[in-house]
């Protein structure tokens, strides 16, 4: 999980070149680039990619790295053209000496494309390229007219891809006499993608997959041997060996991911949808949806400015004026300000009292926490809280004092990290995060082998928590879960699954809180609280237009459920109730109208950055500072969705437990 601390010294020097010229300059020198290399595959045309420059060996980064810029490297070396694009080898250990290649296809060495220069880089090794080649026996060569190879009938042909993250990638399907099936990868290459990805309207192929990485097929294998030139609109124009005829398994069936769109106009809605929420939000300002704001590809960039305003003219009394820890909270202000560029060093003369810089509050605060967990056992806030801390911390170049490091490694090794009877993901996520920023840092790292053990074992804990379904812990974890592995330098195989998941649930419109949006808003593009350490907030995209929001009627349902509430008190005594509420009512909803028939039963909320809290109930309240909470179940089940968000959809018995963690 090491990953080449020298990186991050680079971020000025790229800082620098974009202030004073285009973002991509055409290297010079290439006169110093001796050889290339792929390492670490089982054939000298394939591995990690290595380029010798002034006689070191250094890796490529991937930003904007794709099929054109790997052919160019195939043809340097002898391979022919690019096959497969990926992760497997493993990252390097030397100098990053390129980044942001962008090759036109017609160069004879990657040292005549593009790029930012000779060790200038804004990535870590866990972004290093990695390549396949094959030798080119594509060439026109009389194979496409050969007796082997037929036209397909072009009464079928229909095309898919299934098990992607978004509707342009995945495991090729055809569709046949009212049947889908796969395609075998024997000769499969870009020009047969190109050709998909155009049926398909996505655009053009941009990497091939072999050996099933979006899971075997299991149905017919249709097709074998296609062979396009490229041109066709339709898979039934090329040549294969026919319908049903193949010499393969399904171990070898196709997939491949497309340049197009229908993936990103979901992320842009999710865009939209935090906008617009923007717009529609009472209460204070949140600064974890702006954070995803920032970190997204895609801008407003004068709604974001407004929203900014609003935190730095709100925060500082919100912060002020809470009764509860705000580690959390004031973490999530200094993300927010580094991801805009803004200085760190403005004062706040009202957090926990005094006058100090944001860094220095939040330093001082950190102290409180750790204090509290040298006594305890246990931090002021809890360790989620705890985490961002430490990411704001680091990513703001501070050095984060060893004890924080310690308390939190400690915390891993003890299991800590648990809400109730449950294991908290979502804390082992941003602890992940936390930790790897830390051993990313240009600073020394403290007891390193520990730290190491403790990133090992969060990520085996993060992978094992993985339901049949694909999400990590929940639905409402896997955003962070996923952000962490990518921060981790995890291979995208290893969370597939759990981002297949995630566009499931955004498609069935799971995340319609914008918390739950402003969480895998990142983990969908790739990004993590991380990667707010090397922003630069130039060059911006600011193309999301934010159309009116049309008034919604919300008609009255007359169609009514009964619902039994059932409290129960830390001495076990219980106290039970019965209400008969419309349909697709909120859990919220549902206690105002329990608490309107008169029957004994009362409730207080707090406000939270996911929405309100059930914090009183009868009287009680769930103290923080005892680490006391309302736990709310439906028939047994542990709700994942608040009281604002929980829907009551059929007949059932809430119980709310008063609980500790």
């Amino acid at each position: 999980m090491h990953v080449d601390r020298s990186s991050w010294s680079w971020t000025i020097v790229v800082l620098l070149l974009v202030s004073l010229q285009e973002n991509i300059m055409v290297v010079t020198q290439s006169e110093q680039v001796e050889e290339v290399r792929l390492v670490g595959g089982s054939h000298r045309c394939e591995g990690r990619l290595e380029v010798q420059y002034n006689g070191r060996w250094g890796t490529v980064c991937d930003d904007k790295w794709d099929m054109v810029d790997a052919d160019v490297v195939c043809r340097q070396l002898g391979c022919g053209s690019s096959e497969w694009l990926n992760s497997r080898f493993g990252p390097g250990t030397g100098p990053i000496l390129l980044d942001d290649v962008g090759c036109t296809g017609n160069e004879t060495s990657i040292s005549e494309c593009p790029n930012l220069g000779w060790n200038v880089h804004n990535c870590s090794h866990y972004e290093d390229v990695s390549l396949t080649c094959k030798e080119d026996t594509t060439e026109d060569n009389g194979a496409l007219n050969s007796p082997h190879y037929e036209k397909l009938d072009s009464g079928d042909g229909g095309v898919r891809l299934v098990n992607g993250n978004n509707p342009c990638e995945g495991r090729l399907e055809v569709f046949y006499q009212g049947n889908w099936g796969t395609v075998c990868d024997d000769d499969w290459d870009l020009r047969d993608a190109n050709v998909v990805c155009r049926q398909i309207g996505c655009g053009h192929g941009v990497a091939l997959h072999y050996s099933s990485v979006f899971d075997h097929g299991t149905d017919l294998i249709l097709l074998d041997n296609v062979n396009c030139h490229g041109s066709e609109s339709n898979l039934t124009e090329c040549s294969s060996m026919g319908w049903l005829r193949h010499n393969c398994g399904h171990h070898e069936d196709v997939g491949l991911t497309c340049s197009g769109t229908s993936g990103n106009r979901l992320i842009v809605s999710l865009i939209e949808d935090l906008l617009h929420s923007l717009e529609t939000q009472t209460g204070a300002p949140n600064p974890s949806i702006y954070l995803a704001l920032r970190l997204s590809a895609h801008h407003n960039l004068s709604m974001e400015r407004a929203y900014l305003e609003r935190l730095l003219n709100e925060m500082p009394g919100q912060l002020q004026n809470s009764t509860r820890p705000v580690t959390g909270l004031l973490a999530l202000f200094i993300l927010s300000l580094r991801a805009s560029c803004h200085d760190l060093d403005i004062v706040l003369p009202h957090i926990n009292g005094g006058t100090a810089s944001l860094l220095t509050h939040m330093e001082r605060q950190m102290h409180l926490e750790t204090m509290k967990i040298h006594d305890d056992n246990v931090p002021l806030s809890n360790f989620y809280q705890y985490s961002l801390g430490v990411i704001a911390l680091c990513t703001a170049d501070i050095q984060v004092d060893r004890d924080f490091t310690e308390a939190l490694i400690n915390a891993v090794e003890q299991q800590q990290f648990t809400h109730g009877d449950y294991v908290s993901i979502d804390t082992y996520a941003l602890a992940g995060i936390a930790l790897q920023c830390v051993e990313d840092s240009l600073f020394p790292v403290y007891n390193g082998t520990k730290l190491d053990t403790a990133l090992s074992k969060i990520k085996g804990t993060i992978l094992d928590s993985q339901r049949p379904d694909g999400h990590l812990g929940n639905e409402f974890s896997t955003g962070n879960a996923v952000q962490a592995l990518i921060a981790m330098g995890s291979s995208a195989v290893e969370f597939i699954g759990a981002n297949r998941a995630i566009w499931s649930a955004v498609r069935g419109n799971v995340y319609h809180n914008p918390m739950g949006i402003s969480q895998i808003l990142p983990a969908l593009q790739g990004t993590s609280y991380l990667t707010i350490k090397t922003m630069t907030c130039l060059n911006e995209d600011d193309s999301v237009v934010v159309e009116p929001l049309e008034p919604v009627v919300v008609l009255p349902n007359e169609n009514t459920v009964g619902v039994a509430v059932e409290v129960v008190m830390s001495n076990g005594s219980g106290h039970h109730y019965l209400v008969d509420v419309p349909l697709n009512s909120t859990l919220l909803h549902t206690l105002e109208l329990l608490q309107e028939a008169n029957v004994g039963f009362t409730f207080g909320t707090t406000p939270s950055l996911w929405g309100p809290y059930l914090s009183v109930v009868n009287g009680v309240e769930a103290l923080s500072s005892e680490r006391q909470y309302w736990h709310l179940s439906s028939n047994g089940v542990s709700l994942t969705e608040g009281i604002g968000d929980y829907k009551i959809e059929y007949g059932q018995t809430i119980t709310i437990a008063m609980s500790s963690y």
